[in-house]
């Protein structure tokens, strides 16, 4: 089963190797809504957005009730701010097979809506979306909030976050030191550091820095 055997690859991120079996099973039949899913899905995990986008709305031409492919295309639009994401979401929150990891990120979502700080609002959807397992989506949201406002440590942390999930150790490493930076006692990040550098094969911490050093 060409179609089973690129979902393994795909939960076991080897992305080139389940690319190749798609597009061989897509030569030799018809696309279904099971191969467009898998492919979308695999975009997401590589940044290639439009690519997933166009994957995921013929998965949602074949079967126009597939709540994942709903969920997934959701979660673009509201990265994208598109008013339709809002629309899909509320759909998808409405089907009695909705996941719990949906109902989660509409959890979130809500929570974003009753804000009036912009910023905030999109640092919670980057949130949900590092929830969800979407950091692409959550950088493309983020990182306009650190341009608005930099001295924001959260959103500095989530993206770093976002870093981490998406396997950019060094920059991830340079978005946790800004928000130390901002708060040296945040222990979210102090974690994410150790993680990082661990990542990155260092063996030792630099130490923040203490007034006493400093000022010698």
């Amino acid at each position: 089963n060409m179609l089973g055997l690129a979902h393994i690859y795909f939960l076991k991120q080897d992305y080139p190797a389940a690319t190749d079996l798609l597009t061989q099973y897509n030569d030799l039949f018809e696309p279904t809504a099971e191969s467009e899913l898998i492919l979308g899905k695999i975009y997401l995990q590589q940044g290639k957005i439009k690519a997933a986008q166009t994957a995921i709305e013929n998965v949602l031409a074949n079967d126009p009730s597939h709540i994942e492919a709903k969920f997934l295309l959701s979660m673009i639009f509201l990265s994208d701010e598109k008013e339709d994401g809002e629309k899909l979401l509320k759909e998808v929150v409405a089907s009695p097979n909705a996941s719990q990891a949906m109902l989660d990120f509409n959890t979130t979502w809500q929570e974003a809506l009753q804000t009036k700080n912009e910023q905030y609002r999109k640092s919670l959807l980057a949130f949900g979306l590092l929830e969800a397992e979407q950091p692409y989506l959550a950088l493309a949201v983020i990182e306009p909030v650190i341009e608005a406002v930099p001295q924001y440590r959260d959103a500095h942390y989530l993206l770093a976050v976002a870093y981490y999930q998406t396997d950019q150790f060094s920059e991830a490493a340079l978005a946790v030191d800004n928000a130390l930076k901002i708060d040296k006692d945040h222990a979210a990040s102090k974690e994410l550091k150790t993680a990082i550098t661990k990542a990155l094969g260092e063996d030792t911490i630099t130490p923040e820095p203490t007034i006493s050093e400093e000022n010698n």
